[in-house]
């Protein structure tokens, strides 16, 4: 029987991450300016990556100090001017690099890089 994680998101079994991400942004005189950051909460499941889930990744990523999170909210990767989310887990921060496309079975997957 398949292990169903949405169950295990919840405050017995999981912890609460801080996630960062940035909102808006724009060109001022050809240098790009970020817009506000908007800080959000959200409750994960926090592992050490499994070697299949570290074929998702490019060869150099894998040699970082990196985390897998199964979240109840969506984070994203960086995307032409997208910046990545970063996770706060234990007072440590994780560029997301990795996003699994999982929201069909109520939670989503994602992979950190430490910075």
């Amino acid at each position: 029987m398949a292990i169903q994680v949405s169950e295990a998101l919840d405050l017995d079994t999981a912890v609460l991450v801080s996630l960062e991400n940035a909102s808006g942004g724009s060109y001022v005189e050809g240098i790009y300016v970020p817009g506000a950051t908007v800080l959000d909460r959200a409750l994960a499941s926090v592992q050490q990556p499994s070697p299949k889930e570290l074929e998702f990744l490019e060869g150099g990523e894998r040699g970082k100090d990196l985390k897998s999170f199964y979240l109840n909210k969506e984070v994203i990767t960086s995307q032409g001017d997208k910046v990545a989310t970063v996770i706060t887990h234990r007072s440590k921060r994780y560029k997301v690099v990795f996003v699994g496309d999982w929201e069909d079975y109520g939670y989503f997957f994602a992979i950190g890089a430490k910075i």
